[in-house]
């Protein structure tokens, strides 16, 4: 006959052997990849001056671009998304450093050139953002800035500026409005129950993150911001669904800008989406509040 203290011996070995599992599999998925990705910066069209700067004491890398014809344009701070790096931003930062606008790429921790953090979670790419943006806030003081942020950039950077980041505009591209529901839709995808699995993982990534989970949700927070918002996403965008946009469109009362036939990446590319963003840095330089305008400054069309 088994014992009874045998049998809660077994259940207890269970739950902590599945506590260890669900801990180890919400630990690696919050570890990105590291791909380095894009052009390199010495061939785009402008000066290129390297700027570590530190997270919170975390170092991280960063670069001030120039763009060759010193122009004044509005200071553009771009953040790639989850597993990416500054390199696939060279994308949009071509064009823009062209049209006379300097720009400032990173690397969030753990990303790309950055040195490795043990995980990485909402928070902590928030305050990289921050970090970031306080930088160019102290390099170009008197100049309007505007955070351009791509997939889970985007999404943080909503968390970023509604923080407080020291800039005057905002732009999301591909960028979810709930950040567990895409880890949900990734597990659907494979045909696993991601609802399921995230309502599992959540309390790790909870510990790990140290902040309350609703100041990490976008949807909830993109209502407060005060500055220009612009949100762009492709129609075919099978990473995130074109859903998010209207959802942080209906939350921060900004019409999204959909743009047709272009998907999670390669929106990046989109001649569209480049001159909706340039659009939008020059409405801010044209606006008479000036860079401390904030919230006077005029919203994008749709």
């Amino acid at each position: 006959m088994i014992s009874p203290l045998f049998g809660i011996g077994a259940v207890a070995v269970l739950l902590v052997g599945g506590g260890i599992t669900l801990d180890r599999l919400a630990l690696a998925m919050i570890r990105p990849p590291r791909k380095v990705r894009g052009r390199s910066l010495q061939t785009l069209p402008c000066h290129v001056r390297a700027h570590p700067f530190n997270s919170s004491g975390q170092p991280l890398r960063g670069w001030v671009l120039e763009p060759e014809s010193d122009g004044e344009g509005t200071v553009a701070i771009l953040v790639h998304g989850w597993g990416s790096s500054h390199g696939r931003m060279t994308r949009l930062a071509e064009p823009l450093l062209q049209a006379g606008h300097p720009v400032f790429l990173f690397d969030v921790r753990h990303h790309g050139d950055a040195p490795d953090a043990p995980y990485v979670t909402a928070r902590h790419y928030r305050d990289d953002i921050v970090a970031a943006t306080r930088e160019v806030a102290r390099l170009h003081p008197s100049r309007p800035r505007v955070l351009v942020g791509h997939s889970m950039g985007g999404s943080c950077g909503i968390l970023a500026v509604a923080e407080g980041a020291p800039v005057q505009g905002l732009v999301s591209i591909a960028a979810p409005a709930d950040l567990w529901g895409v880890w949900a839709s990734f597990f659907d995808r494979k045909g696993l129950p991601g609802k399921w699995i995230v309502r599992l993982l959540l309390p790790f990534w909870r510990v790990r993150a140290g902040v309350p989970f609703r100041t990490l949700r976008p949807e909830v927070r993109a209502r407060e911001l005060r500055v220009p918002f612009l949100i762009l996403h492709g129609d075919r965008d099978e990473s995130v669904d074109v859903s998010h946009a209207h959802i942080l469109g209906q939350v921060s009362g900004t019409a999204p800008v959909i743009l047709a036939g272009e998907n999670h990446n390669d929106l990046l590319g989109s001649e569209e989406l480049r001159r909706r963003v340039l659009d939008f840095l020059h409405a801010l330089e044209g606006s008479p509040e000036g860079p401390a305008g904030g919230a006077g400054y005029p919203s994008p069309g749709p």
